[in-house]
């Protein structure tokens, strides 16, 4: 059960740096532009997901290269 619960708040606690980080950005005038490509996000996207720092395309490539990246 201890485990279920830190797994819960380690997982809250990145969404808070994540939203953290957007709005860091958002005062930068930066945010929406992808992180990698420095493409703007599409809005719908963003709307879904306001803490998105990759355009589609970007996260795909990122998520890719992860999972190579794993043994």
């Amino acid at each position: 059960e201890r485990e279920k619960i830190w797994a819960l708040l380690t997982g809250l606690q990145r969404k808070i740096d994540s939203i953290e980080h957007a709005m860091q950005l958002a005062e930068a005038g930066a945010y929406g532009k992808c992180q990698s490509c420095q493409e703007v996000i599409d809005p719908a996207r963003l709307e879904i997901l306001p803490h998105a720092t990759l355009c589609l395309r970007c996260q795909r490539e990122f998520e890719r290269q992860s999972r190579r990246a794993r043994p």
